[in-house]
């Protein structure tokens, strides 16, 4: 007769942080997607909205990048962007806009400028913007392909929300569903 653990007595580790240590990075092979924003986001809600977006929009943004949807999340851990500093590199140095924020993590990747000025402007959270259409130039000429069919208003239709700022904002996705309101008032008509 074949036994099968009991679900409800296996112990759960808790996930680990560090698992190599402090300053390394964070992503293990194994880890799954829920692991993953949790390990990077340490549990920070904008973090955490922050790496739904980059899940959500990154293939479009960057259809060259080999590792698909979770290229800018491995390289926010190459990088050491971590916890809140996901959320001040994307609200204030890239000012809400996921396209340039993935334009930035690229940038690094590529050469173009180097970690230490990532982390100059998370640390000063802010960046001219001169210097930022700079970097998303070069990188353009690079790679033909980026941001090129991404609209942040016009997201595509296999995308469910609006754009990633209304995503990441709680703004209230576009619908095709009547307004509670218009509903209320047909229910109304009909008494």
């Amino acid at each position: 007769m074949v036994s099968f653990p009991d679900k409800t007595t296996e112990k759960k580790e808790p996930i680990n942080l560090t698992p190599r240590g402090p300053d390394k990075e964070r992503i293990e092979l194994h880890d799954s997607f829920h692991t993953i924003i949790y390990k990077m986001s340490g549990g920070n809600p904008g973090a955490i909205s922050v790496l739904m977006g980059l899940l959500k929009f990154n293939e479009k943004i960057d259809p060259d990048s080999v590792m698909g949807p979770i290229g800018a999340i491995l390289s926010l851990d190459t990088h050491k962007v971590w916890e809140e500093k996901i959320w001040i590199l994307f609200k204030d140095v890239c000012q809400g806009n996921i396209v340039h924020m993935v334009a930035l993590l690229r940038s690094v990747g590529m050469g173009i400028i180097y970690e230490e000025e990532l982390h100059g402007f998370i640390r000063a959270m802010k960046i001219e913007k001169e210097r930022l259409e700079e970097i998303t130039g070069k990188l353009k000429e690079s790679l033909p392909n980026f941001a090129m069919d991404f609209d942040p208003d016009k997201p595509d239709e296999e995308a469910d929300g609006g754009s990633p700022d209304e995503t990441m904002e709680g703004g209230k996705p576009e619908t095709d569903a009547p307004d509670e309101k218009e509903t209320d008032k047909k229910d109304e008509s009909k008494d």
